[in-house]
């Protein structure tokens, strides 16, 4: 896999993903990268920095249409990024498992499209604790493990990165120190935000060698459960497992 040169979005008008184009557009490569945006057909309201290239691509789920229409936005993409969450108001009393949610079935749709349109990894909507270590039952969370499953039997590479939880309220985008400064109660001063999430899934994107992306995980660490802290070398804050 040679460098990412080219990026879509699923997901970009919520929390995770209005903090994804705010970390796309710090980033040094920014002004190099193509980025199409997958939305609903509906006005885009999200406010995006100039400085980026980016494309909207309407897509309309659930009809005959659904995955060609997909197929073209994603045409000559690197990587897919998605970061659905679900707004429809459905709970486990309504359906039997998150993967039958609206926001991840529409993940389902991009993730078969995206194999068929050529794009060589996949960053599934699974922030949050690991779940590629969930039983395989048939509770309603159990359903997370479902996106992964089909990720593997569609031989669609995936990059997969947990991140705890988020803050209820998110900061002011601020970017992580290099050094791990420790507070006088002595506990990590900085929260595992929504922008430090994507600031990091960026550096393992677009920093790394691409080679050595597909099919790995990756994991923030927390003494507590959203707070970050170094790996035991001291100098990372990324430890890969």
């Amino acid at each position: 896999m040679s460098e990412i040169q080219s990026i879509a979005i699923l997901g970009a008008t919520g929390h995770l993903g209005t903090q994804l184009l705010a970390a796309l557009a710090k980033h040094p490569r920014h002004k190099f990268l193509d980025i199409r945006v997958l939305t609903r057909p509906s006005p885009w309201p999200t406010e995006v920095d100039p400085s980026l290239r980016v494309s909207v691509y309407p897509i309309q789920y659930g009809t005959y249409d659904t995955h060609e229409a997909l197929k073209r936005a994603l045409r000559d993409v690197d990587v897919v990024i998605s970061t659905v969450g679900d707004d429809s108001g459905l709970s486990s009393k309504d359906v039997k498992s998150i993967a039958e949610l609206p926001g991840f079935r529409a993940q389902d749709a991009v993730a078969k499209a995206a194999k068929a349109a050529g794009v060589k990894l996949f960053v599934p909507s699974e922030f949050g604790y690991p779940t590629h270590t969930l039983p395989d039952d048939k509770s309603f969370m159990g359903g997370k493990k479902h996106h992964l499953d089909l990720l593997k039997s569609i031989g669609l590479p995936w990059v997969v990165l947990y991140s705890g939880t988020f803050p209820t309220f998110e900061p002011a985008p601020m970017m992580l120190s290099s050094v791990n400064d420790r507070s006088s109660k002595g506990s990590p001063p900085y929260i595992t935000t929504r922008f430090h999430t994507a600031t990091y899934l960026l550096h393992i994107l677009l920093d790394q060698d691409a080679s050595e992306l597909p099919w790995s995980y990756y994991r923030i660490l927390g003494a507590r459960r959203e707070k970050l802290i170094h790996d035991a070398g001291g100098e990372k804050w990324i430890l890969r497992t």
